[in-house]
């Protein structure tokens, strides 16, 4: 015999979502770093304190996006115009080259490109510290006015093509499958030494053997004056 469940009651305003009458804030991701490529660039995204964070894709159409990359380096071209100083020009610039580069690839066929909406859920009270927290990372939060409910279903975990389009960015397949949303940090070797801190501290042990440490070679680089010989 299955478990009996209840689920939450759930009651939706115009900015925000109550559940059992705690409120709570669902956003779209509503502005990214220029660049937000690279191996792992969503694990920093995906592990803010206090927050709910779910990534949802899907194949774009190939019209669409066409049309889309269109219309944003005409944009980025008429931004070009008006911009005054040089390095803004060079960031432009290098946008409508990228956007040029992803059409040809896209027309091609060597490139899939991927409709992508990242959901953030997050208490009400914790609203300041978390978009203090984004903007810090160079992402900014879009809440869902009216959509909250929409929102919500949409992080729930079931298959669905159901998409808010409007809250939508095209991501590149290549682009998408770096994201790696969760990277584990942790180097702590029961028998290891305090060798430093990457996040957290890092203990490590130069006789220690497993499955991807067969041998007890170590190299170490660094720039000069960093530390390698005291080490």
């Amino acid at each position: 015999k299955g478990r009996e469940f209840e689920l939450p009651a759930i009651r939706e305003k115009k900015t925000h979502i109550l559940l059992d009458g705690e409120k709570w804030n669902v956003a779209s991701i509503g502005k990214y770093p220029v660049f937000a490529e690279g191996n792992s660039w969503a694990s920093s995204l995906c592990t803010v304190a206090g927050t709910n964070v779910v990534i949802n894709f899907k194949n774009a159409n190939k019209d669409t996006v066409t049309k889309s990359i269109n219309k944003a380096i005409k944009e980025l071209k008429y931004r070009y115009l008006s911009e005054k100083t040089p390095s803004g020009q060079q960031e432009l610039q290098i946008q409508v080259e990228a956007l040029l580069t992803l059409l040809q690839q896209f027309s091609l066929g060597n490139e899939s490109i991927h409709d992508v909406n990242v959901y953030v859920m997050y208490k009400d009270t914790e609203a300041t510290k978390v978009k203090q927290a984004f903007h810090s990372l160079g992402f900014s939060l879009d809440r869902l006015i009216l959509r909250q409910q929409d929102g919500f279903v949409s992080m729930l975990p079931f298959v669905s093509n159901d998409m808010l389009d409007r809250y939508s960015r095209n991501f590149q397949g290549d682009t998408l499958s770096a994201s790696f949303p969760f990277v584990n940090n942790l180097f702590m070797d029961e028998n290891g030494d305090y060798l430093g801190d990457f996040r957290y501290p890092v203990f490590f042990d130069l006789w220690e053997r497993g499955k991807n440490r067969v041998n007890s070679n170590l190299c170490i680089i660094g720039q000069s004056g960093g530390g390698k010989t005291f080490c």
